[in-house]
């Protein structure tokens, strides 16, 4: 009874510590939290794979890179063509939104836009493009509409910007400093980044793991990555295996016994499959 309460617990515990995990698929960065009297002040509120919110209490005023949110671990190579698709809105005031996919000072630049984001009004990006080099990220400057921390002159990555810049006055719609105290709430939401033949980017459909080493009373987590449709999951020996569904596409494996077995996860009439040792 008491190994059935602590497996119970330990199952649990798994299971809060994976949710909070994996529901983290974008990063942030906001100055003025920082100490950056110049930068955004404002708060994620929502992070998903498709998506974010973030609340703004102060946009600030040193340049769209004083509040940016953004992700890593794409694999985007050279001469491969790409598609990224979205819609982003900003609810209370009218806000540029720089997007990117290229390196920190600009040089490397794969993708960029400004996005003219008028109060309550959803924009929608839908755009292809072919990798000129291999990159890893893409990034959300929604910052201060006016002024530049660094300016021009010093700021490599600014010259781009400007570059793709619809107007010259784009960091000055605003008109006065004290509109930097103006809220908003900024989301991107339907976010697919994918290579032209259709698969995801950032995760490749299939088990988290094809093998598992572990010892007798241990649980391991398995996931089934880069599909939202059902699968079916089975063990080839249950004597030495026993799985519990963890939610959607998500299983925990424990080991029952000493030996060997198979974990298989099938989607349609394809199978995948994971290998376990228990010792």
């Amino acid at each position: 009874m008491k190994k059935i309460v602590c497996l119970i617990c330990v199952i649990a515990l798994m299971l809060s510590s994976i949710n909070m995990v994996s529901a983290k698929a974008w990063s942030s960065y906001f100055g003025l939290n920082k100490g950056w009297y110049e930068g955004m002040g404002a708060k994620m509120t929502s992070n998903s794979s498709t998506g974010w919110t973030v609340k703004v209490t102060d946009i600030g005023w040193g340049g769209c890179w004083g509040g940016q949110v953004y992700r890593k671990g794409l694999s985007i190579k050279k001469g491969e063509q790409y598609n990224i698709k979205f819609t982003i809105k900003s609810t209370k005031l009218d806000k540029w939104v720089w997007v990117k996919i290229g390196n920190t000072n600009g040089k490397k630049m794969n993708f960029g836009k400004w996005l003219n984001c008028k109060k309550g009004k959803t924009v929608t990006v839908n755009e292809t493009f072919t990798a000129k080099y291999n990159d890893y990220a893409v990034w959300f400057g929604i910052g201060g509409d006016f002024g530049d921390r660094a300016g021009v002159k010093t700021d490599k990555d600014a010259k781009v910007r400007y570059k793709y810049a619809p107007n010259k006055k784009l960091d000055s719609r605003l008109g006065s400093d004290a509109a930097a105290k103006h809220p908003t709430v900024i989301t991107v939401s339907g976010f697919h980044f994918r290579s032209t033949s259709g698969s995801y980017v950032t995760v490749k459909k299939g088990l988290s793991k094809k093998l598992f080493i572990m010892n007798k009373g241990h649980t391991r987590i398995l996931k089934f990555k880069g599909s939202k449709k059902k699968v079916k999951w089975k063990t080839t020996n249950k004597k030495v295996l026993k799985i519990y569904k963890a939610g959607k596409n998500k299983i925990i494996i424990y080991a029952k016994k000493r030996g060997t077995a198979k974990v298989i996860a099938k989607l349609k009439k394809k199978k995948y499959t994971c290998k376990v040792a228990v010792f």
